[in-house]
């Protein structure tokens, strides 16, 4: 544990987990009106067809574009992050004393 981070983050990983398992129970419970009086046959057709609809509007083509765009700039991040690393560590064992790193922040604006 360092200066407490880590009860913090768990601290902050339960209240939200907590939060989003509130909000499920709360929309199953608003949507039983649809349920009553359904056989089990009519819910599991009743699951396909919310399932085909929420398919189809995840696989929207505006929103597969988008998420072409943010996957792409997420793996150039990544890749800048490993080399701005990559060159502090070059630059840690092989610049003077007093020497500033512009080369990593370089690479760190760029991530």
């Amino acid at each position: 544990e360092v200066y407490g981070f880590q009860t913090r983050v768990e601290h902050w990983l339960h209240k939200n987990i907590r939060n989003i398992l509130l909000i499920g129970h709360r929309q199953a419970f608003a949507w039983i009106d649809e349920w009553i009086g359904m056989s089990i046959d009519d819910v599991r057709g009743f699951e396909k067809r919310l399932m085909k609809e929420t398919n189809l509007k995840i696989i929207a083509p505006e929103i597969s574009e988008w998420l072409s765009a943010v996957q792409g700039s997420m793996v150039m991040a990544s890749l800048f992050t490993a080399l701005s690393l990559g060159i502090f560590l070059c630059q840690l064992f092989t610049l003077h004393r007093g020497s500033l790193f512009y080369l990593t922040s370089i690479f760190q604006i760029f991530a």
